[in-house]
């Protein structure tokens, strides 16, 4: 998970140092916020993977910054993960409406956590691997290796 970086937003000084050190445990490289306006700005200045958001922030809350994400030109956008009391299905529908990726209800699991962080680190890491292996060919390598990948199957 090295290299991973992770946004917290989240409010309640114990939630937030909470998550900072499970995940800085995890080996993630964790920055926080305590607002929605602050991850705003965070997520602008980059290179941020995940974002794990608390629904209910002063400034704004997780839902609009997901909302911010969605409608800006971040890329690659951060995976975003609402983190959040509210369980009821109108409430679920609404964080993903607005944009996030994921959602966990507090208390949270660290271990279903930690599984979903998991994936979305695997996945954030074969494509940064795999742009920078793309970034060393030359297009007629890249052409051969597609189709050379697409004519024998079993060859990766």
């Amino acid at each position: 998970m090295s290299g991973l970086k992770v946004l917290i937003a989240e409010d309640e000084a114990i939630t937030r140092s909470l998550l900072r050190s499970t995940l800085t445990n995890w080996g993630y490289d964790v920055a926080t916020t305590t607002n929605g306006e602050e991850a705003c700005a965070k997520l602008r200045s980059g290179n941020i993977d995940l974002c794990v958001l608390d629904w209910e922030m002063p400034k704004m809350t997780g839902l609009d910054v997901c909302k911010w994400v969605r409608s800006s030109d971040l890329t690659p956008a951060p995976y975003l993960i609402l983190l959040t009391a509210k369980n009821d299905p109108g409430d679920i529908r609404a964080g993903y409406q607005a944009g996030a990726d994921d959602y966990v209800t507090k208390p949270f699991n660290a271990v279903e956590l930690r599984k979903r962080m998991s994936i979305v680190a695997e996945r954030r890491l074969q494509a940064a691997t795999e742009q920078k292996q793309a970034s060393h060919c030359d297009s007629f390598e890249l052409y051969r290796a597609g189709f050379t990948a697409k004519s024998n199957p079993s060859h990766k």
